[in-house]
């Protein structure tokens, strides 16, 4: 999303004193590992590549971020968390644009705290603000790095994120062995300095991988991607483009998981990284919510796959460390304690962070016992959908099981999206019926899961299993109108007014006589 900031404002956010005790989060096991966390950033130049900024076209400059195993020395020092935002630079040419990068940053980090620009934020929120920037990271600047040969991840943010925006995953990586580069990863043209998620993301990610091979103690035989959200996708990009020296990749939430192929949202990715799927040749491990069906990635057949899923309460952001930490400010500006969904989203990004760090460590160093953690779960009708469940797709392999109808297993995503394809629509609503009494918190009966999956049977000509599908759902009084409302409203706002257009259209096909769809379809259409 296209954000303005206010340079004034956010200098005045960013320097002046703060009279609010900085209160830290409690990150419990993610400050732990072998080594002190060490940190430092600076610009390097893209001579192949140039960018417009301000009208001017010049060479593409390229911000490293870098968190890196270190041992203290009387020269290092605790971080603050402001101190990430030290990234301007007066050297060739970079002091307009390495300001205005600054402050589009923390702007963005403003936005992905607080839901408001700078110039938004009230009193309170401002000094809670500068708090935050204020209190100490876990991580020291001016460390020496450890002498080893530790394995390289690349980190890509997501789209609207702030470049520090998982932080704690980064320093978390670092203190257990492993060299942690990001960038700015922006698109050519920097009318917007958010990231560009497609083919310059994925020139950089190569740069990244060049780059680290001039850094002491980077083994870069040892090659990971890791990403959130449209930095998840540009990982996944960045392998099907044959990256070679890339050995396996994590995919933090791209949120296309929940949705089929045939979403033109994601066509940018989906398409290109279908055409190029035989590239895709490493294992992927995809971190996301019960309600995906993976469509996408069953077909990257060259690749063991491994898919674990997160109860729907951690949502989109809380992927993330800003997320975490964006609930911890809400509770503090509003004078409120700790709940117990709120300890709870910190214990599954907690996990989410673990989770990762295993599979690297299985991956890139052969820590067989990690292993263990990533054994398949099987659906139960006593199972909570509160914990994380595994999924494993071998290479060679599509999809999972079909459902058997002759077993008392609830039904899964996946094969409710196999039944929907297969010659057999009566047997699908008929295991939703039977199973909604029984499970109701399985995820095939959330109104996100349902519009997915009819609005794919749409795309794909099904209108009379749609229709089915749709008045079941009704019927069970999940709000699966309100749920093409609300997803039409917020394509708008994400300035995809064609397929607002579209998701209301599908909404009439369902449900002529929906007059709130007839005004909304009347109000974009005359946009």
């Amino acid at each position: 999303m296209k954000r303005t900031f206010c340079t004034v404002l956010i200098f005045y956010l960013f320097s002046t004193a703060n009279s609010v005790n900085a209160q830290e989060q409690d990150w419990g096991a993610l400050i732990s590992g072998t080594y002190d966390a060490g940190y430092d950033s600076y610009w390097l130049w893209d001579s192949t590549r140039s960018v417009v900024f301000e009208n001017d076209t010049m060479v593409r400059p390229i911000l490293v971020t870098l968190w890196y195993p270190a041992k203290k020395s009387p020269q290092s020092s605790v971080m603050s968390t402001g101190e990430y935002f030290e990234i301007e630079s007066k050297k060739n040419g970079l002091e307009k644009i390495s300001l205005a990068y600054r402050n589009y940053n923390l702007d963005a980090l403003t936005y992905g705290l607080l839901g408001k620009e700078a110039h938004e934020l009230d009193e309170t929120e401002r000094e809670i603000f500068k708090a935050y920037l204020r209190q100490p990271t876990f991580v020291m600047k001016d460390a020496p790095i450890v002498k080893n040969d530790f394995p390289v991840i690349i980190y890509h943010q997501g789209f609207g994120a702030s470049f520090e925006d998982n932080s704690i995953l980064a320093q978390f990586l670092a203190r257990n062995g492993y060299i942690v580069l990001g960038s700015s990863f922006f698109a050519e043209n920097l009318e917007d300095m958010g990231v560009d998620g497609r083919n310059q993301s994925v020139k950089d990610i190569a740069l990244l991988i060049e780059h680290a091979a001039n850094l002491p103690s980077a083994d870069t035989s040892k090659v990971a991607l890791v990403g959130h959200s449209g930095g998840a996708q540009a990982c996944i990009l960045a392998k099907s483009g044959n990256i070679d020296s890339v050995q396996l990749v994590v995919a933090i939430e791209t949120t296309q998981e929940i949705f089929g192929i045939a979403d033109t949202r994601w066509k940018d990715f989906t398409e290109p990284v279908l055409k190029s799927r035989r590239a895709f040749n490493v294992p992927l491990l995809a971190l996301t919510t019960h309600l995906a069906s993976f469509q996408l990635y069953d077909y990257l057949t060259h690749s063991d796959r491994y898919y674990i899923t997160f109860p729907q309460s951690l949502n989109h952001n809380e992927f993330v460390s800003q997320g975490i930490d964006a609930g911890f400010l809400d509770r503090k500006i509003h004078g409120e304690s700790s709940t117990l969904y709120d300890q709870q989203d910190l214990v599954n990004y907690t996990k989410v962070n673990q989770y990762i760090l295993a599979f690297l460590n299985w991956k890139l160093g052969n820590d067989s016992s990690a292993a263990n953690l990533f054994k398949e779960d099987s659906y139960s009708l006593n199972m909570d959908f509160e914990t994380p469940l595994v999924t494993q797709l071998t290479k060679g392999t599509t999809n999972v099981e079909p459902y058997n109808f002759h077993s008392s297993l609830p039904i899964t995503p996946k094969q409710t999206w196999q039944l929907a394809r297969s010659n057999h629509p009566d047997s699908l609503v008929f295991a939703l019926e039977y199973f909604f009494p029984r499970q109701e918190k399985n995820p095939v009966f959330n109104d996100i899961f349902a519009f997915s999956l009819i609005s794919q049977l749409l795309e794909e000509g099904d209108t009379t299993l749609s229709k089915r599908l749709f008045q079941f759902y009704k019927s069970r009084q999940i709000p699966i109108s309100e749920r093409f409302i609300s997803i039409g409203r917020f394509s708008v706002l994400m300035g995809r007014q064609n397929y607002a257009v579209k998701c209301i259209e599908n909404l009439l096909i369902l449900e002529p006589n929906n007059e709130t769809a007839k005004s909304l379809l009347k109000e974009l259409r005359n946009e």
